[in-house]
């Protein structure tokens, strides 16, 4: 059996098409918020802690190989970090 990971989608990941091409097996499970944080634009979307604030965006299953196609894309760990977090799904 395959091992499954939730990955809230954001900014740019947020176009279906995009999330096709870099994650071939990822299923969308609906929409989903991230509570406490907001979105800042810097060289690419990101977020920060912001008591109040509120992410919203899309909860995706998607396997170790996807989520390796999106290190490569977004440029972990340079770019990006990885954070556990706890979202909301609001489907």
């Amino acid at each position: 059996m395959q091992q499954i990971l939730l990955y809230f989608a954001y900014g740019s990941n947020l176009h279906p098409g995009r999330m096709a091409s870099r994650c071939p097996a990822a299923k969308y499970l609906g929409p989903a918020r991230l509570p406490n944080y907001r979105l800042v634009e810097r060289h690419n979307a990101d977020i920060d802690y912001a008591v109040g604030s509120t992410v919203h965006g899309a909860l995706y299953a998607i396997t170790p190989e996807d989520l390796s196609r999106l290190d490569s894309f977004e440029g972990y760990p340079k770019a990006y970090r990885r954070l556990s977090l706890e979202i909301v799904s609001v489907s």
